[in-house]
């Protein structure tokens, strides 16, 4: 099983001077009065989960100032990111969800983890290393962006598609090499 080191996706002097490490944790030290210092894992283990959840997360993804989550009308795909906030270390007091109306949202305040994951989608090329993680993550983005048809009465035949806004997303983001 693959692992990632977290501290490695950041810039060495934003890590330096604003990343304190404890143990297996990184702790950002920059704080103010709206936020509270919360750790996230050091080291990561690249598993399915972990693979589905980033892909989930890069399409539908919520960003808004420290705030870090996922936007979607599907309960079940909340919970889903909420189990990988867990994983990376985010304490469930610190994970809000607002099931209210469509589209939900679910989200933790952490400025280091919302680097972590912006850092980690611009070298996805590097986490996902064969077919089988390629799968996983796929999974997590047409959950996110994708439509399933099953059946197409005019090619015969059943597809996926999944639906972006701009030619460069799909060229900078989504082309794994072998």
């Amino acid at each position: 099983m693959k692992i990632i080191e977290l501290t490695k996706l950041l810039p060495q002097e934003y890590t330096k001077n604003f990343v304190k490490i404890e143990n297996n944790a990184l702790l950002l030290t920059t704080k103010n009065q709206y936020t509270s210092a919360k750790k996230i894992v050091r080291y990561l283990p690249v598993t399915s989960e972990i693979l589905y959840n980033l892909g989930l997360w890069f399409g539908d993804k919520y960003i808004r100032g420290n705030s870090v989550g996922l936007t979607n009308t599907e309960i079940v795909l909340l919970e889903s990111f909420k189990k990988f906030l867990k994983k990376v270390g985010v304490e469930d007091t610190d994970i809000k969800l607002f099931p209210q109306e469509k589209p939900y949202r679910i989200y933790t305040n952490s400025g280091l983890l919302k680097r972590i994951l912006l850092a980690l989608e611009e070298r996805i090329h590097c986490v996902i290393s064969d077919f089988e993680s390629l799968c996983h993550y796929l999974s997590g983005k047409i959950d996110a962006d994708g439509t399933i048809m099953p059946y197409n009465l005019r090619w015969k035949t059943g597809f996926i598609k999944i639906t972006y806004n701009s030619s460069e997303k799909i060229l900078k983001k989504d082309i794994i090499p072998f």
